[in-house]
């Protein structure tokens, strides 16, 4: 029973970057997808400052100013969301490609003016850690309007 699990083993040792590879773009759009939630407080708390910039309640200037920097705030959350939409759906439709899919993606995505032509040709593991930095700018995005917003109103 060793000797066969052995045997396994270094069949599956052949195999197992591209399967760590396929698992990494495979956790790396799960997670861009579990954003959405993200977005979506997002895009709340960009309601909640436009009806406060909008309303008749406010009477102070600075509230008006914080209302405005947390709206240009959830405008660049819904681009980054937007992004990060789209990323997640490549790296599910990329998970198992081979070196000339990537190379057929980049050059459409050049061809697109999608992505620059100095970017074609990275690893996978380059792309993921572009994504989970977008993913963190998302995330700090948010935490920036709940602080302006737990400013203006407390």
């Amino acid at each position: 029973m060793g000797d066969n699990l052995s045997a396994q083993d270094s069949a599956a040792g052949d195999q197992s970057s591209v399967h760590s590879e396929a698992w990494s773009a495979i956790i790396t759009a799960a997670l861009l997808r579990s954003l959405r939630w993200v977005s979506l407080l997002s895009i709340a708390l960009t309601s909640v400052a436009i009806h406060a910039l909008t309303g008749h309640s406010i009477g102070s200037i600075a509230v008006k100013l914080f209302s405005i920097l947390t709206i240009g705030i959830g405008l660049v959350g819904v681009y980054l969301a937007v992004r990060i939409e789209f990323d997640a759906r490549l790296f599910e439709r990329l998970t198992n490609a081979d070196a000339a899919q990537w190379r057929a993606f980049d050059a459409a995505m050049t061809r697109l003016g999608l992505m620059p032509s100095v970017k074609a040709g990275r690893p996978l593991a380059e792309r993921i850690s572009g994504a989970l930095r977008m993913a963190r700018w998302h995330v700090a995005v948010l935490v920036a309007q709940i602080a302006i917003l737990l400013f203006v109103f407390s």
